[in-house]
């Protein structure tokens, strides 16, 4: 089954949910050279955000997102590009975890041929 099975799913976010959720993170330390870089030093910044961070994501996901972004490409449940499933923004935990497991159990069936016309 593992050989056959190949289900991919992407977790879409918007600019605005992936930009909260990283100035609302806890500060981490990070050792360089023995020193330790401050809380909220470059990563937490709003230019690194903007100019590294979300812009590499567009760019490394362009293949899939297109030239609009993240912020337009999956407004619904069930989008399907490229052989992936496309998880709606902004989900809670809780949808995601419905929405992941039901796609799974159809991939499931359509391996097993439970899935087809007359079952």
């Amino acid at each position: 089954m593992m050989e056959r099975f190949d289900c991919k799913l992407w977790l879409s976010t918007s600019e605005h949910a992936a930009k909260t959720r990283r100035f609302e993170r806890v500060a981490y330390l990070d050792r360089r050279e023995g020193g330790m870089r401050e809380p909220g030093q470059l990563w937490k910044t709003e230019g690194y955000f903007d100019q590294i961070a979300w812009t590499n994501h567009l760019d490394s996901h362009k293949w899939l997102i297109g030239e609009g972004g993240c912020d337009e490409i999956v407004s619904e449940l069930g989008a399907y590009k490229a052989g992936i499933h496309l998880r709606a923004q902004d989900l809670r935990v809780e949808d995601t975890v419905r929405w992941a497991v039901g796609i799974i159990l159809d991939e499931m069936k359509k391996l097993s041929g439970l899935g087809e016309k007359g079952d």
